[in-house]
């Protein structure tokens, strides 16, 4: 089979990932010592793959950054920062845990619930079809200067799976996204036919010890 030509990773765990908080763009929390050790390990494991990646590209939030610059380290890459790629805006409700959104606000977590309601804003923050349209946008100005090579992008889950239903058409009103692990891997392949294809969804063979409480 042929190489990935595409792989997401999702940054090291933070404070706010530990305390299930929703992080947005606001509460850039800091890594916990655990994340470091996840970052230690995917850059490991990423390792191989230098010299054969062409880009290595990053949110600019920190927890990120943070995360890609260690991997730019393994692949003698610079990370490339691309707004785009930023997780979505969670407004005033960033940092709070569901509970707490559903207690202080119940009627926007019912709207939440709802898959197929596009334009539910985020209070003071994004409306959920404008953030999938920006890592859209953001992937193809990516996939376009690197056409047929292998790229990494280091984001966030929402990025993530924004860009998983991009690539792989998924419907964002009826899928439900999964937990993606800090700092797992998702690799994708692109074929002249069918376009592009699903290897691994959330690879953590890496990550032994370090996600266990988490899932």
């Amino acid at each position: 089979m042929a190489p990935e030509q595409l792989l997401f990773v999702r940054h090291a765990e933070t404070v706010a990932n530990r305390e299930r908080r929703w992080q947005g763009q606001r509460h850039d929390g800091e890594i916990t010592p655990r994340g470091y050790r996840q970052i230690e390990a995917v850059a490991r494991r990423l390792a191989d793959l230098r010299g054969s990646v062409a880009a290595l590209y990053t949110s600019p939030l920190r927890r990120a950054l943070e995360t890609a610059q260690a991997i730019g380290q393994a692949l003698d890459l610079s990370p490339i920062v691309e707004p785009g790629f930023r997780e979505i805006d969670f407004g005033q409700l960033d940092s709070l845990t569901s509970q707490e959104i559903r207690d202080r606000h119940p009627a926007f977590f019912a709207a939440w619930q709802r898959r197929d309601n596009l334009d539910l804003t985020w209070p003071g923050g994004e409306r959920r079809l404008d953030f999938h349209r920006r890592v859209r946008a953001a992937l193809e100005r990516v996939l376009d200067r690197h056409n047929g090579s292998r790229v990494v992008i280091v984001a966030h889950g929402g990025t993530i799976w924004a860009g998983l239903c991009h690539l792989l058409h998924w419907s964002i009103e009826a899928s439900v996204p999964p937990y993606f692990i800090n700092c797992s891997l998702t690799r994708l392949r692109h074929d002249p036919l069918w376009g592009w294809r699903l290897l691994t969804l959330n690879e953590a063979c890496h990550l032994e010890g370090l996600v266990d409480d988490l899932l």
